[in-house]
């Protein structure tokens, strides 16, 4: 009816199956989360999520209160396609400057600046 065509569709509903629109209209599945824990790599939301989708879709921490620890994600087996961290007090401010410079300098992470169409 639009005539939309290279858009990728992203469910933010996370784990509530009965907002999920169905697998024809979703490209990735998207959580937002605040934990108390700012670099958690959020790993039991990442599992219960990879069983509800089976694969199917990718996964990604589409609104995130922190960054999550690269580091941590890796040991854990833990592989969220992209992270979105909120601004101001509720995102990577409240972490060490030393840790941001570890997780964004990793060789897991791209970020705006190594994108060359950025």
């Amino acid at each position: 009816v639009h005539h939309l065509h290279n858009l990728i569709w992203v469910d933010c509903s996370g784990m509530n199956p009965d907002w999920y629109p169905g697998d024809a209209y979703v490209d990735v599945v998207g959580i937002d989360q605040y934990p108390s824990d700012v670099g958690d790599p959020l790993s039991s939301t990442w599992e219960t999520l990879l069983r509800q989708y089976d694969g199917r879709k990718l996964l990604a921490l589409t609104e995130f209160g922190g960054v999550p620890d690269v580091e941590k994600m890796r040991r854990f087996g833990v592989r969220w396609a992209y992270f979105v961290s909120w601004s101001g007090d509720l995102g990577a401010k409240k972490m060490a400057k030393g840790t941001l410079t570890r997780i964004y300098q990793s060789g897991a992470v791209v970020n705006s600046k190594e994108n060359p169409g950025h």
